[in-house]
């Protein structure tokens, strides 16, 4: 039904439909860098920045994404302008 008219003929629209995810890793989209059509994010190692391939989920809200491989939890990332990071940079990690 379409009691209220929303619904035209031959007219579009966008749908989002939300899922609901447990136990997943959710990193900000700073934290990330795009090359092309793969995602990268900056380890933090002993104090050194190592760029590290991750595989996210196609849903996002615009400002997070879910990891589906390539991080583990508990590893340190950096989480905020990751696009001026180089690998083999020092890293100071704030507690």
């Amino acid at each position: 039904e379409n009691k209220e008219g929303m619904l035209m003929s031959g007219a579009t629209g966008n749908i989002l439909i939300t899922s609901l995810q447990e136990n997943c890793i959710v990193i900000p989209q700073s934290a990330t860098v795009k090359l092309q059509d793969k995602y990268l994010v900056y380890k933090v190692v002993d104090g050194i920045a190592v760029s590290e391939q991750i595989t996210v989920s196609p849903e996002s809200d615009g400002k997070q994404y879910i990891v589906l491989s390539g991080l583990a939890s508990g590893e340190r990332i950096v989480s905020d302008g990751a696009g001026l990071v180089r690998a083999g940079m020092q890293i100071n990690i704030e507690e």
